[in-house]
């Protein structure tokens, strides 16, 4: 996985959960806190412990976590481009892949002359 995601993934939980939850997210995932680097990879297994981790102690299912998260990270790379993102549906493949799809609308800013 990429580090760029890891990173909004750690950046999310704190701003959502708290810095005191990402930490134990850490540790229930195995994980030993570490600064990940958005130019680096890191093994999926990794990301898959995390977000484990992370839906065990807030509660919320794979599929409220994942939309949430993905809302996010939609977000935060639009946000440099667009005046607003609206999250129009989702919806989670139940093949075992835990897959979620957002679909998004996008108003982005009329081109300046």
């Amino acid at each position: 996985m990429h580090g760029a995601i890891i990173a909004e993934l750690l950046s999310y939980v704190g701003a959502t959960f708290g810095s005191d939850f990402r930490c134990q997210m850490l540790r229930t995932a195995g994980i030993a806190p570490r600064l990940f680097m958005p130019i680096s990879t890191y093994p999926d297994e990794e990301v898959v412990a995390i977000i484990c981790a992370a839906t065990q102690l807030s509660g919320k299912s794979e599929h409220e976590f994942l939309v949430a998260f993905g809302s996010h990270l939609a977000l935060g790379v639009a946000r440099h481009n667009a005046e607003s993102l609206d999250v129009t549906q989702s919806e989670c493949m139940n093949d075992g892949a835990n897959r979620c799809v957002l679909h998004f609308r996008l108003s982005t800013p009329a081109p300046r002359n």
